[in-house]
């Protein structure tokens, strides 16, 4: 075996050598790609004979002899694609004893699945890098073209789980500033997808002349109902800081869905985005009428004069009809006026924290258009429901310094698969995706600790509280009982 690498060595010394020879020196500084190739070259003959010398030597150990197989063939040929590039190498392959199979302990040695074309470590690599360009320009940049584009996009479909760990500090912070939003994605089918996105952080800093966030930390709720994606936001949160104790600040929309973070967390306090406040002022100040009381409603905005921005709205409604002239557009005037000020009108409470109140300035879109718009939405393109959630997590990975390894490739493989009525391989149809595991496990664990040592009152729930008169104090009994702790 030593004396196979001396030679490659050996070749690959002396093929340098003559580049030098042949005036390469000269240009040493400017092109040193023919030095790489030649060592790539080399590299890969490297590789594939260390692979053959592990497979000639396993067939003649007393290893293979004990596992009972049987050699059935030597000299195998397999191409796999490597980060550096390609090789084929012979193998052997044997029958077992045993179970009566083929099978190649070879690829297992070196970590070959059976029929898979590409290294584990070149799939990470094309995951990673399809995180901000194109499936196409991914195999090009890591892989160059051999892989399809449709091969990138199976892969990031079959990627496991991926999550941020938190380190389980429990930092000791004064507020946590809650960013949410999200993304209108086009689908295939023509329809129209949200995208929640979340971006926590410990408050803003000064970056030169502009500010940046402290520790941020991104959160995507592709396919999860509003209450499982705060639940799992607020559990890794609990992980990582102490946030029974610190003032959490929730910047949104005022969309109904941003209102239940309430029951994921105790102390929250709802503050409107400053884009979305100026977004509704800009349409309700647009036009002939909204011109006219455009002072007016910025001022009652920005002094958070409820009254006075109720009666502007009487006076704008009652002066419609001075400047549309048709039934059609006097109608569609006043539902745009009511539909603007019904926003203003339930969200006040949050406007005028904004405004009235001493909070940050918010980024809400700034993150939706860094994290997810950039790959998701900027560009013209349909996705299906499995890539879309797939890649929503894996823009949030990266965003948060996250870096794919061969370890998560594959790891949903087989769930993609199912045998058919001839026992062969076929794509399943796109499953339901899950939560991110990982921040379950989080919560569970919290919920574990919290009941731990607590008495079970689970016995009063054997009562039929359905009989009778259903009264507050029933309700409240039945749902205490339920809870099965006392403090």
């Amino acid at each position: 075996m030593r004396s196979i690498l001396t030679q490659i060595a050996t070749k690959m010394v002396e093929k340098i050598l003559d580049y030098f020879g042949e005036g390469g020196l000269a240009d040493i500084c400017s092109n040193t790609k023919p030095l790489v190739d030649i060592s790539t070259e080399f590299v890969l003959e490297l590789v594939t004979k260390i692979i053959e010398q592990v497979d000639a030597d396993f067939c003649d150990s007393k290893l293979r002899k004990d596992m009972k197989l049987l050699v059935q063939q030597k000299g195998v040929k397999r191409t796999v694609l490597l980060p550096m590039g390609e090789i084929q190498f012979a193998r052997t392959v044997y029958k077992s004893k045993e179970t009566d199979e083929y099978v190649y302990p070879i690829d297992a040695i070196i970590g070959l699945e059976e029929r898979e074309r590409l290294s584990k470590e070149l799939c990470a690599r094309l995951i990673q890098g399809a995180a901000d360009r194109s499936y196409e320009k991914s195999s090009k940049d890591f892989a160059s073209g051999k892989v399809t584009k449709q091969t990138v996009k199976n892969k990031i479909e079959e990627v496991g789980e991926l999550a941020v760990k938190s380190d389980g500090k429990h930092k000791k912070v004064a507020k946590l500033d809650i960013y949410a939003d999200e993304d209108h994605v086009a689908m295939q089918d023509g329809s129209n997808k949200q995208v929640p996105l979340v971006v926590v952080s410990e408050g803003k800093e000064a970056d030169g002349e502009r500010q940046k966030l402290i520790n941020p930390i991104a959160f995507q709720g592709c396919d999860m109902s509003p209450e499982t994606f705060f639940d799992g936001i607020s559990a890794y949160l609990r992980e990582e800081y102490d946030i029974d104790n610190c003032k959490i600040v929730l910047h949104s929309d005022g969309a109904k869905r941003m209102k239940k973070a309430s029951n994921s967390f105790m102390n929250v306090t709802y503050v409107m985005d400053e884009f979305h406040i100026k977004k509704h002022l800009k349409s309700l100040c647009a036009g002939e009428i909204g011109r006219k009381y455009a002072l007016a409603l910025r001022t009652c905005v920005e002094c958070g004069n409820k009254e006075g921005m109720i009666d502007i709205k009487a006076k704008m409604m009652a002066d419609v009809e001075n400047y549309e002239k048709t039934e059609e557009k006097i109608k569609k005037t006043k539902a745009k006026l009511r539909e603007e000020f019904t926003y203003f009108i339930n969200n006040w409470e949050t406007i005028e924290q904004r405004e009235c109140g001493n909070e940050t300035g918010s980024c809400t879109e700034a993150q939706v258009s860094h994290i997810l718009s950039e790959r998701l939405s900027r560009n013209p393109m349909g996705w299906g429901k499995l890539g879309l959630n797939r890649m929503a997590m894996l823009r949030v990975y990266v965003c948060n310094g996250g870096k794919v390894s061969s370890k998560d490739v594959g790891k949903r493989r087989n769930e993609n698969f199912e045998l058919d009525s001839k026992n062969r391989r076929r794509r399943k149809a796109p499953p339901i995706p899950k939560v991110v595991e990982l921040y379950q496990e989080y919560a569970q664990n919290q919920i574990g600790k919290i009941f731990d040592g607590k008495y079970d009152w689970s016995v009063f729930e054997k009562e039929d509280n359905t009989k009778g008169k259903v009264t507050g104090l029933k309700v409240l009994m039945k749902a205490y009982c339920k809870a099965k702790v006392v403090s």
